[in-house]
């Protein structure tokens, strides 16, 4: 059974790709940007993108933590950043 829990937001760079096409007609002004899969704190893995990041300094298990982006005035998505 799933089921919502809370999460501190913290994690670790588990994987990422470096996206040249947009996955989404949304994203067209973000190419290049870094699609990443997050281990957060309490073990859950989830895929968002990673933020303000060189992509020279990318590391397995580099620290990040969430941060939100506003879409419209009634959605967010969450995306990470180097903590």
């Amino acid at each position: 059974d799933w089921k919502w829990a809370p999460s501190k937001g913290k994690g670790k760079l588990y994987s990422w790709t470096i996206a040249h096409m947009p996955m989404h007609p949304a994203f067209v002004a973000d190419v290049p940007y870094v699609a990443a899969v997050v281990e957060l704190e309490e073990g859950v893995r989830l895929v968002s993108l990673l933020r303000s990041a060189v992509l020279e300094d990318l590391v397995l298990d580099m620290p990040v933590k969430v941060q939100f982006e506003r879409v419209t005035d009634s959605f967010q998505l969450p995306v990470f950043v180097p903590a």
